[in-house]
This record gives structure tokens, sequence and C-alpha cells, in this order.
């Protein structure tokens, strides 16, 4: 079981990870964790919203994601691997404003992506280091409600993903 403590600083995503042996060359990773306030992730869509700031109440989400890894040397979770994966994440912010009304805005990320990484066990601590790419499928809705009127808006976009981080683990 593993924490990732780069994605949850960066991104407001703090992630748990279980990784399963099968055989000594394969595995698969199962991930689930909470959203919250996510600067870099509203940036990095390009629809950055000003009436967003770090004060605006946020609603936590949730995301979740599976991995296969391959460990090319068939060390049992242990040196190189290959892990292809996909993710799915949900931020939800909640906005009011006196002249606009309150807003509701929900952030959808699939993302389907390749990683390389080397896991070294010292005891029975694991500590991973990873990087990797892939593509990112990002949906906005927004919902704004100004007394009887409710206005929706979508933004949909692919972009590439760049992924990187280091796992601190417990393995039994």
């Amino acid at each position: 079981m593993c924490f990732n403590y780069l994605r949850g600083a960066l991104n407001g995503n703090s992630v748990f990870s279980y990784e399963r042996y099968l055989t000594p060359l394969l595995s698969v990773q199962a991930e689930i964790g909470l959203t919250y306030w996510s600067l870099s992730e509203n940036i990095s869509l390009g629809i950055f919203d000003e009436k967003l700031s770090f004060d605006s109440p946020f609603k936590l989400g949730y995301s979740t994601g599976a991995g296969l890894r391959i460990y090319p040397k068939k060390q049992e979770m242990e040196g190189f691997y290959i892990n292809p994966a996909y993710r799915y994440v949900r931020y939800n912010f909640q906005v009011s404003d006196s002249d606009l009304g309150e807003t509701y805005e929900r952030i959808h990320l699939n993302d389907t992506y390749v990683t390389v990484g080397y896991q070294l066990h010292i005891r029975r601590i694991s500590l991973d280091y990873y990087t990797g790419g892939g593509v990112r499928f990002a949906h906005k809705s927004s919902q704004q409600s100004s007394g009887n009127s409710l206005t929706t808006e979508h933004y949909k976009s692919l972009i590439p993903l760049i992924a990187f981080g280091f796992r601190i683990g417990y393995y039994f």
C-alpha cells in the first residue's frame, strides 16, 4: 500500500494505491483518492477561472485508477517497471458572488498514460519513483444560478499529460 505525497501536494489529489503480485513479471495496481482545491489542475487545463481563488469553497471530489505493471527482469515487484494505466479524477467547486449568484463547477479528467519507474524495497518500506506521459481528456462543466435563471457551460479538451511522482509504501 502506497501514498503519493507529490501528487497530493501539487494537484490536490491525495491517493492511496495498492499493488498486487500476479507473477514475477506482472502485478496490478489500483488507486483511490480524494480531491480538493487544485490551482495546478485549473491552470494546466487552460481554463483558469478568475472567480476561483484559494478562498473558494470546494467540495471533496474523488479519483480512481488502475494499471498493469510489467517488471521485465521478473523481480517480483522490485526494480525497473513499465506501467500502462488509466485514471479518472473529479474536482468540485462552489463559488458565491453577490453580483453573479452561485456557481457550481466540476472538472472531470480521464487520463490514459504509460509510466516507467523503479521500485526499491528497504526492509518493509517501498520507495517508488516514476515518470511518463499520455493524454488527458478534460471536461469542465459550470452551472451558474442567478435569481430564476440557470446557465450551463461546458468546456472540453484533449491535452498531453506529463506524469511524474514518488510513492512511499509498506509491503506485507
